[in-house]
């Protein structure tokens, strides 16, 4: 078969040639028009603006490598399935943009409402949103995790399983080094909390396993929130759909992770299907998995200490231990100097308009 379409980068963002678009169009029938990319091309497909003649708007995928189009469809209807097993039998409040059509070098797929979930937005509503907002999350999340678990196989979380960061003795050298006395006592009597918890309620389940503020969507016309990008779920603990990937809960509020624990653990069901989350022990996989990252970052103890000690940085970690009743160890956050408020507004700016493309370039 004549391939029609282009290979393009993960990371750029590359408009459709004319001929791409005249091939695309014959394919689509004539039924859309094709605009502009959406965000950056993801590490397998690129997503692109349609609209229906009603001026409805979908998002159109294709493959950044089309000469391995069987690859990149098998990938394609694994988040397919994914998102069908986790969903499977679920009528909650979460809107779920679906896929609506496979074709031969391209998908179609609904188009989510809304911007990044950012801390900024949940910080901002009114309690009685949050509550609201919480509860459906929790509802979605337990619905897989019932339906799923796996409760005689645990999967403890592994803070170097897999991820960006490790807990190995690098980094407590690291910290060793920058810390006071008092303060790398703290450190360490976490990580021996750590490695010496009860791991018998962190079971197997049907984890989402990326809950990233990008992946999920708050329109504030309806008030509800989307997820997008099954693409990483997997069977893990079910602890992992409460850490995604331990670092600053990837710009999600803390006080939502807070809520959404609480409703998670007063949903009513039978017994033999009740799942408890351990709010402490959620603490203490983001706290930890934070400072293993940034130890794992800046190889340089001068510049590890800059960061560490940075306000902002310490008001997250002092923020996390306050909401979940886990001692704080480290200096109270000072207050920021005027332009150390400005690097960081420029920071959550930037950080917005690149989860404002990821959120147009959904699950590419």
């Amino acid at each position: 078969m004549e391939i029609h379409l282009n290979t393009r980068k993960s990371g750029t963002q590359t408009p459709l040639s004319d001929s791409e678009k005249k091939y695309l169009s014959d394919l689509l029938g004539g039924k859309y028009k094709i605009g502009s990319p959406l965000g950056r091309s993801g590490a397998s497909t690129s997503a692109f603006l349609i609209t229906d003649a009603t001026g409805k708007e979908f998002v159109l995928r294709i493959p950044n490598k089309p000469d391995d189009i069987e690859h990149w469809l098998e990938t394609e209807k694994r988040q397919f399935a994914n998102q069908e097993k986790y969903l499977a039998g679920y009528q909650g409040n979460i809107s779920i943009p679906k896929t609506l059509e496979y074709r031969d070098f391209f998908t179609i797929q609904e188009k989510g409402a809304g911007e990044p979930f950012a801390d900024y937005i949940y910080d901002g509503l009114s309690r009685e949103k949050q509550l609201k907002l919480a509860q459906d999350f929790a509802a979605f999340l337990n619905h897989s995790h019932q339906k799923n678990a796996n409760r005689t196989t645990t999967r403890p979380v592994s803070l170097d399983g897999g991820q960006d960061f490790t807990l190995n003795e690098h980094v407590k050298s690291a910290y060793k080094s920058v810390m006071t006395p008092d303060e790398y006592k703290w450190f360490c009597g976490l990580l021996d909390e750590f490695n010496n918890r009860d791991t018998s309620d962190e079971f197997l389940t049907f984890a989402f396993n990326d809950f990233r503020y990008s992946n999920i969507l708050y329109d504030t016309k309806s008030g509800q929130l989307s997820v997008i990008d099954f693409g990483a779920c997997l069977e893990n603990s079910v602890y992992m759909d409460f850490v995604p990937y331990c670092a600053n809960s990837f710009g999600i509020s803390y006080k939502f992770l807070q809520d959404v624990i609480n409703s998670y653990n007063n949903i009513k069901s039978d017994s033999a299907k009740t799942i408890k989350i351990n709010p402490r022990k959620v603490a203490l996989f983001h706290i930890l998995g934070i400072l293993a990252e940034i130890a794992g970052v800046n190889k340089e103890p001068e510049q590890l200490k800059r960061i560490l000690y940075m306000p902002h940085r310490l008001r997250n970690i002092q923020q996390l231990c306050t909401l979940f009743g886990v001692e704080y160890g480290l200096p109270a956050p000072k207050k920021m100097t005027k332009f150390e408020k400005g690097k960081v507004q420029i920071k959550e700016k930037s950080k917005n308009i690149i989860n404002a493309i990821f959120n147009n370039n959904q699950n590419t």
